[in-house]
């Protein structure tokens, strides 16, 4: 075998193995890490705590990692696995509107991109307090539930600059020595399987805020199950940018056979998408309304800004695949620096609309 051959294979290799290493992410995540640090001029000194494995479906996912060059892999990357099997449906459920004069608490928002003729799933304000035990369904009815509240980083806090419902607000807190690669807390919602999904709320990242080494700082998951081989994968919605700013949000894709970016930019190990995009930097310390549209039959992706379209993606979607889950689970970075200060992101109240 010639030597240029073994340096072409050799190659091959490495830019295969990057890729898997840059975008595949199982979705049930080992358990994070939180890591305490003592500094002094002269010594670190730090302690590990492991808190408990994940005991639902519903688990942290491994941020995805950007790359420094853009390659085009031709290799189909695994399907995501899990601790545990999914639920299986036997067959979907009808999706109706919440009746009224129920004890869940309405948002009363204005979702201006919400298609009118999508049922509702549930439009709800957050002033019921997070259950201080791990794994529990809220207490108010709603059909929201947590997982790691045993944490008392996921709470139910006032806000009085909050848009929809200055009483309570959904907090995330970031304390100093939080590991890259895991989220605070989990707040989810099951719902039969669909194939489309509108989701508005607001949200407020702090002022300052101490972005990863690797540019991702996650909000939100689209969660999906494909029937063909029982397997979950998901979507995400991520403020981007390197630590310092400036940030913006994008979509990116986790969904097989292989991940990618969802915009103009890349890098792309599958197809790249066509679309249109208005990049926009992301204020911190204030409310922004945040709304997502992600329409499987149409093959298409939407996302806005303080009403603004700031994205519209062609995507194709397996045709298989169910949306069965969307997750607050606001995962900071996937490797790298701990946190040096605390951060925050806050969430007042979340529409949900699908068909």
């Amino acid at each position: 075998m010639s030597r240029r051959l073994i340096d072409y294979l050799l190659l091959t290799i490495a830019v295969a193995l990057l890729a898997v290493n840059i975008f595949w992410h199982p979705h049930s995540a080992p358990p994070p890490t939180h890591l305490s640090i003592a500094t002094t001029t002269t010594s670190v000194a730090a302690t590990v705590l492991h808190p408990p494995q994940p005991t639902t479906r519903s688990s942290y996912s491994t941020p995805l990692q950007p790359a420094a060059v853009v390659y085009t892999v031709t290799n189909n990357i695994p399907a995501s696995s899990n601790s545990s099997p999914p639920p299986s449906y036997s067959s979907p459920t009808p999706i109706t509107p919440p009746t009224t004069g129920t004890s869940t608490p309405s948002s009363s928002g204005t979702w201006s991109n919400a298609p009118s003729d999508w049922p509702v799933l549930t439009d709800y304000a957050f002033t019921t307090p997070i259950p201080t035990t791990a794994g529990d369904k809220l207490p108010d009815n709603s059909g929201w539930s947590e997982s790691y509240g045993d944490r008392g980083l996921l709470t139910i806090v006032p806000d009085t600059t909050a848009p929809l419902s200055p009483s309570g607000v959904l907090q995330f807190k970031y304390p100093v020595g939080w590991m890259a690669g895991s989220a605070p807390g989990l707040l989810y919602y099951d719902f039969p399987p669909i194939r489309k999904l509108y989701a508005g709320f607001y949200w407020k990242p702090s002022s300052p805020w101490q972005g990863n080494d690797d540019n991702v700082n996650k909000l939100v998951f689209f969660d999906l199950q494909d029937s063909t081989n029982n397997s979950d994968s998901d979507f995400t919605m991520i403020m981007y940018g390197q630590p310092g700013g400036p940030y913006e949000l994008r979509i990116a894709s986790e969904i097989p056979p292989v991940s990618q970016w969802l915009d103009d930019r890349g890098p792309f190990f599958g197809t790249p998408v066509t679309g249109t995009w208005n990049h926009t930097n992301i204020t911190l310390g204030v409310w922004h309304k945040v709304e997502i549209l992600a329409d499987m039959d149409a093959g298409k992706v939407e996302y806005w800004l303080d009403g603004v379209q700031i994205g519209s993606v062609n995507y194709t979607f397996p045709s298989t695949a169910k949306l069965i889950e969307f997750q607050f689970s606001p995962t900071f970075g996937g490797g790298g620096n701990p946190k040096t200060e605390d951060d925050y992101y806050w969430f007042d109240s979340i529409h949900l609309a699908g068909a």
